[in-house]
């Protein structure tokens, strides 16, 4: 009798649905992702060589900085920008970090390789993924610029940008991560304004001067925003449609800008805005010693414009981004936060402060 009452519990437990394998699929799973311009340390002027702001040992300094920093906040994924010279730093970073690197040159004035000129001058973005992770390349778009770069060969004279593509898998998930640098030059902010009208009352500079300069601030808003508009349409061909998309990166745009408008529009969330635990300035003008060295105020024989950009760069802003486009219930921002803050070895690893977003995500796979 006793081994006939077994035998039926065991049939009815046999039938029911596996409550803990359920529980297992349906649980949300955490990914942890990082960003960080690591600055290139470069001046952009010169043909056979690059100006460089840094001698050999502070270079080294900021990259051991780098690495340590990046060890302490441990993320799953790293999206980095200006990484120069490529393929040698990301190859460098991924095995001092432990993780895989997918990567592409960006900007490299004319070479074939390694070789070509300027000779310091092979630029461009990677993103390292933690070995826990299956990773597969979704490859890259060019965004703006005339010319052309890839890892093999660069032909350009003006600046070129690009967004890259890296899907990573876990059991019961996945995620298509993109890492973006759009155009650098300053764009329409208040307070920049401010700033031209402050010149503008002192005499400093002529209305002529400062409606010369709102132009211009304009023509960068719009190059940013017809390459974001670039870069959703390359999302959209190169995300798989079964998994949410996660986009990186330096984008040099201000929150509530109409080119912060156009991933509004397109779906995307803002990571800081959905865990908004303090203000961020991921460009912190007060706080980062590589700013406050090496952007030095112009003289007074300067151009009116290059007056303008060092104003630009004195103001803290949020241009470093982290953002998600998913179904709103099948993900949550648990955490935001910055590194890079302090410094070690008596330097700051970059120019900019990394972002930090910590996302839960429902099974996927």
């Amino acid at each position: 009798m006793a081994r006939m009452t077994i035998l039926i519990i065991c049939l009815i437990l046999s039938v029911l649905p596996n409550r803990s394998a359920t529980a297992q699929m349906n649980s949300p799973r955490s990914i942890k992702i990082a960003t960080i311009n690591v600055w290139s340390g470069l001046t952009y002027q010169g043909n056979w060589k690059m100006g460089e702001y840094e001698n050999d040992q502070r270079r080294a300094w900021r990259y051991r900085a780098l690495v340590d920093h990046l060890e302490k906040v441990s993320p799953d994924v790293i999206c980095i920008q200006e990484a120069n010279p490529l393929p040698d730093f990301t190859r460098r970073l991924a095995r001092d970090l432990g993780y895989r690197a997918f990567g592409f040159v960006g900007m490299g004035g004319i070479h074939v390789g390694a070789i070509g000129l300027p000779v310091n001058f092979r630029e461009g973005d990677a993103v390292l993924v933690h070995p826990r992770f299956r990773a597969t390349g979704l490859g890259k778009e060019q965004l703006s610029g005339t010319g052309f770069a890839n890892n093999w060969f660069t032909f350009h004279f003006e600046e070129l940008t690009q967004i890259m593509g890296v899907r990573i898998a876990a059991d019961g998930w996945s995620a298509s991560i993109f890492n973006t640098h759009l155009h650098a030059g300053p764009g329409p902010s208040s307070a920049g304004i401010d700033d031209l009208r402050e010149l503008l009352l002192k005499g400093e500079i002529t209305r002529v001067e400062m409606k010369t300069i709102l132009q211009e601030y304009e023509q960068n808003e719009q190059r940013r925003i017809e390459e974001l508009e670039t870069a959703i349409r390359s999302i959209q061909q190169m995300a798989p449609p079964d998994s949410p998309v996660i986009l990186a990166g330096d984008l040099n745009l201000e929150p509530g800008s109409d080119a912060y408008q156009v991933l509004v529009n397109a779906g995307f969330q803002d990571s800081y805005v959905l865990n908004p635990s303090e203000q961020y300035y991921t460009w912190n003008a007060d706080g980062n010693t590589n700013i406050q060295e090496y952007y030095q105020q112009p003289a007074t024989f300067s151009t009116v414009m290059e007056k303008a950009r060092w104003l630009y760069d004195q103001e803290s802003k949020r241009i470093d981004y982290i953002w998600i486009q998913a179904d709103r219930q099948s993900y949550e921002v648990t955490d935001t936060s910055l590194f890079g803050t302090t410094r070690i070895f008596d330097v700051h690893p970059s120019d900019h402060f990394g972002y930090l977003a910590e996302i839960e995500l429902a099974g996927s796979e």
